[in-house]
């Protein structure tokens, strides 16, 4: 049985820096990114915004249910295992894991908090410029703070301001010991 680790955090924090860099760690590994999953969506793909449309719901549920799916999947298969997503509210102002199927829950997969200043997140985002800039300026903060209400037992919290890639790879690799 291989491995599976959670890694979540506002968008630019570094989940997909940081989860493609651990599994370089692993003879094998597999990179499981939410996000990818909703935009393999041909026709028909839901942005979320505030408004947060029911379409978006089903989506978002659908990606999670299957990465959870191929996460155990591989994961009986030796696979090292990264599901990345960022975890917030949808309609509700709490975190909802359901979707994930006890996978969050699950006391053997590590469940790591990406958790740079709100500053470098912010710009970050800023940086790279993409469509959604102008809504992530203002999702960013409610997403942040309720990151930090909502996910304090079974998760670590890791400042990576000022860590490295490989730093911050250091640190997971620590808590899956």
């Amino acid at each position: 049985m291989g491995p599976i680790f959670f890694v979540t955090g506002v968008p630019g924090c570094g989940k997909t820096t940081v989860s493609r860099a651990l599994l370089e760690r692993f003879p094998k590994g597999v990179h499981i990114s939410v996000d990818d999953l909703r935009e393999a969506v041909v026709s028909g793909f839901v942005l979320p915004d505030f408004a947060w449309p029911p379409d978006a719901d089903e989506q978002f549920r659908l990606a999670r249910e299957t990465a959870t799916d191929a996460a155990r999947r591989y994961a009986a298969a030796g696979f090292a295992v990264v599901v990345d997503d960022c975890l917030g509210p949808q309609r509700e102002p709490a975190i909802d894991t359901s979707h994930f199927g006890g996978l969050v829950e699950d006391p053997s997969v590590v469940r790591v908090l990406l958790r740079p200043s709100l500053a470098v997140v912010l710009e970050r985002n800023r940086a790279r410029g993409n469509a959604l800039v102008d809504f992530l300026a203002q999702a960013i903060p409610v997403l942040y703070d309720v990151q930090e209400r909502g996910l304090r037992d079974g998760w670590t919290p890791i400042d990576t301001s000022e860590l490295t890639v490989d730093e911050t790879v250091e640190r997971v690799l620590a808590l899956a010991n």
